[in-house]
């Protein structure tokens, strides 16, 4: 019997879904402005580092501008933001103080196509992805309190590219004009004051001409007190020549604690970390990498990246400064303060880079007053993250977090340490994929391998063979044991990447969780719902038919593209080739083709309900071969290709 016509809908519907799959990645960012809980970090939550933002920088053609660089309390000025080589399609924008406290100047009519964000304490942000090229704001600042600031904002260029915290100019407030009266000074004689006296100068008394000249010209200003400030206070920072030799790993094991890559590597290594505790409240730290952009260590509670404290130093864009920094994962993403370069409680910082080799070394007290720092006095212990970018695309300013993503996933610790051990000679770190990869192998060969062909056999296959009375026909004989492999398979994937999350859901902006859970729930009632259907009777059964056939197409149609997002993202988080999402592409355009195509012939020649075998019978074994082919063939390719893709030199 031909499927019901209120049901081809729903199979154009669910393919349509699969086909339109290249179009969804690019919608998930946030189309109708940032969330409040951007408003610390500024960073999208896309998933990718942001581009190199620096002072000064040309931070992709995008620019931060004021009407007046100084400002009087009350009144009003404007702010612009502006794409001068680019269009942008989203933006963030605040005031900062300069210790980069939020303030709240912006007023007067809120500009077409912006909105407030709420939950911040004054941040604008769009309200749509339309291209912009220019937005202005009105501003004034009500408080004399407030003596400095500049405006930060985040341009988001496309998905993937975007430029966090570009940095307007410093804005002062304007000094209020006093007026002194003209004065005939008398012959003075000059108390001679301690600490003050220039060399060469002499220190008796000094008579004074007659003056006009305010009397505060006579106060010694150039000699404020404040240059006897100590400056033990300050970060230190140091810079010398660039050698492997500052790497030693002789005492590893015994005076400090260590990671080498390789592992044999005394001097000459490609990854070197150490750490050295420092009386009681302090661990000197060590990094080094053969690389043009930069290198870090995180500290983690667990195995997985976000929510971590991370230190480190990236060559600057001149391409000789070396910068240390301390940031923090915010999820899939570094981000740092730019008021903190390096953080207080970093000090005694020496950094180099010489011939491709970056080195620094520094002492982090173990506790700091930070919320999102970690405390690293014991008893407290923490997973190792030894993470680089070798490319010069790694290279930033001191208001970023560590640019661009690490071109390899870092090796993570198997077991967590304190920061102040020294007894482990080279810690034993790998990189933890290999429930990713079965999670991923297990779902591609049911989604793309198996359920379509499943699928293909109760819609099309059911007048191809002959079948003698009282016997099970073929098209269900095929159909049953093909839908309960992808019931088992998906329900062993999901099963892996729970163990792998450790029952944690994902927070990032990928709809892939979402769209494989509901593929997974849809999956899980199939088999129930069969069960039920032989105690169903006729009119029952329609619906029974109705139901079981929309929500097979449904999890069809959403596993398939939860098996392109997933892939993409192993391709973003571990280098996977592209060449894997041009195979899946292929797959859905043959599976498309053969469906639709057919859909179509059965619409134009309805099959007769009396036949018993379709007068096409040869012509649908033919389909079924080359389509089962395809999907088992591209299905077992594309499975290979991400078990097999090497993400470093160790894993798990």
């Amino acid at each position: 019997m031909a499927m019901t016509g209120a049901v081809r809908p729903a199979i154009l519907l669910g393919l349509a879904m699969v086909i339109g799959v290249a179009y969804w990645h690019g919608a998930e960012a946030y189309s109708a402005g940032a969330p409040s809980s951007a408003c610390g970090s500024m960073m999208p939550g896309h998933g990718f580092a942001s581009q190199p933002v620096s002072s000064g920088g040309t931070n992709g053609g995008f620019t931060v501008t004021t009407s007046s660089s100084t400002y009087q309390v009350g009144a009003t000025y404007t702010m612009t933001i502006a794409g001068s080589t680019n269009a942008f399609a989203g933006f963030m924008c605040q005031a900062r103080t300069t210790s980069n406290g939020q303030l709240s100047v912006f007023t007067g009519t809120v500009p077409a196509g912006t909105q407030k964000i709420s939950g911040c304490t004054d941040a604008y942000t769009h309200t749509s992805k339309t291209a912009k090229t220019s937005v202005t704001f009105s501003w004034k600042v009500n408080s004399a309190s407030v003596t400095s600031f500049k405006f930060v904002c985040t341009f988001v260029q496309s998905y993937n590219t975007y430029f966090v915290q570009v940095p307007g100019s410093d804005l002062t407030l304007m000094a209020t004009p006093t007026t002194v009266a003209p004065t005939t000074a008398a012959p003075t004689t000059a108390v001679p004051m301690t600490g003050t006296t220039q060399p060469g100068a002499t220190a008796g008394p000094t008579t004074a001409a007659p003056s006009t000249a305010p009397p505060t010209t006579l106060a010694p200003t150039t000699m404020a007190p404040t240059t006897m400030a100590p400056t033990t206070m300050a970060p230190t920072t140091q810079r010398g020549p660039a050698s492997t030799s500052m790497v030693s790993a002789s005492d590893c094991g015994t005076g400090k604690s260590c990671y080498r890559d390789p592992p044999s590597c005394t001097t000459d290594c490609t990854y070197f970390y150490s750490q050295k505790p420092i009386g009681s409240t302090q661990v000197e730290i060590e990094l080094s990498a053969k690389t043009q952009g930069w290198v870090a260590v995180g500290f983690s509670t667990d195995r997985i990246m976000g929510d971590d404290d991370v230190m480190g130093c990236n060559v600057a864009s001149d391409g000789t400064t070396v910068i240390v920094k301390n940031a923090f994962n915010q999820g899939k993403s570094n981000v740092i303060d730019l008021s903190t370069n390096p953080a207080p409680f970093i000090t005694n910082t020496f950094s180099s880079f010489v011939n491709g080799q970056i080195y620094c070394r520094f002492t982090r007290t173990l506790t700091t007053n930070s919320n999102r720092d970690k405390n690293l006095a014991a008893p407290n212990k923490y997973h190792l993250l030894f993470g680089t970018n070798t490319a010069a695309s790694g290279r930033g300013g001191s208001n970023i977090g560590m640019p661009g993503k690490h071109n390899s996933i870092p090796p993570i610790t198997t077991a967590a340490y304190t920061a102040t051990d020294t007894s482990v000679a080279n810690f034993n770190a790998n990189i933890k994929v290999g429930l990713i990869k079965v999670h991923g192998f297990f779902m591609i060969i049911a989604w793309i391998g198996l359920a379509g062909i499943g699928l293909f056999m109760p819609r099309f296959m059911k007048k191809a063979w002959d079948v003698p009375k009282d016997e099970v026909a073929w098209w269900f004989k095929l159909h049953r044991p093909l839908m309960v492999t992808v019931w088992l398979m998906s329900l062993l994937g999901f099963i892996f990447i729970l163990a792998y999350k450790k029952g944690k859901w994902s927070t990032g902006s990928s709809a892939h969780p979402g769209i494989g859970l509901a593929t997974f729930i849809l999956c899980m009632i199939q088999p129930f719902m069969a069960m039920i259907r032989k105690k169903l009777n006729k009119s029952q059964r329609k619906i029974f038919n109705w139901t079981h056939r929309t929500v097979g197409l449904a999890a069809h149609a959403l596993g398939a593209i939860a098996v392109y997002l997933g892939m993409d993202l192993f391709r973003q988080n571990y280098g996977l080739t592209t060449a894997v999402l041009y195979l899946w592409a292929a797959w859905a355009a043959i599976e498309a083709a053969i469906w639709i195509g057919y859909e179509i012939k059965l619409l134009v020649s309805p099959v007769d309900p009396t036949e018993k075998i379709a007068a096409d019978a040869s012509i649908r074994k033919a389909l079924l071969m080359v389509y089962a082919a395809t999907c088992i063939v591209l299905g077992i390719v594309m499975a290979i290709m991400v078990v097999a893709h090497r993400t470093g030199s160790s894993e798990d």
